[in-house]
């Protein structure tokens, strides 16, 4: 499909002359293409290493208030 669609933008962008390069149009249109793809998984796995970074955090400062009531009620 991608290589269907690679020859057609390499003959649109360079009309009736032919190169042996791909132009820089096609390329990129070809890449803007692919990196939308992966777009929304992307923002998936961000949203899924945040909530698990803030649920550690959570955990974290939980424990370090456990232990210094710990310490004070040593104390006392």
């Amino acid at each position: 499909m991608i290589i269907h669609e690679l020859i057609f933008l390499i003959k649109k962008f360079t009309s009736f002359r032919s190169g042996l390069f791909t132009p820089d149009e096609a390329f990129e249109y070809i890449v803007q293409m692919q990196i939308a793809k992966f777009e929304d998984p992307i923002m998936k796995c961000v949203d899924m290493v945040v909530s698990e970074l803030l649920s550690i955090i959570h955990e974290a400062t939980n424990k370090v208030r456990f232990d210094l009531l710990l310490k004070v009620k040593i104390f006392i």
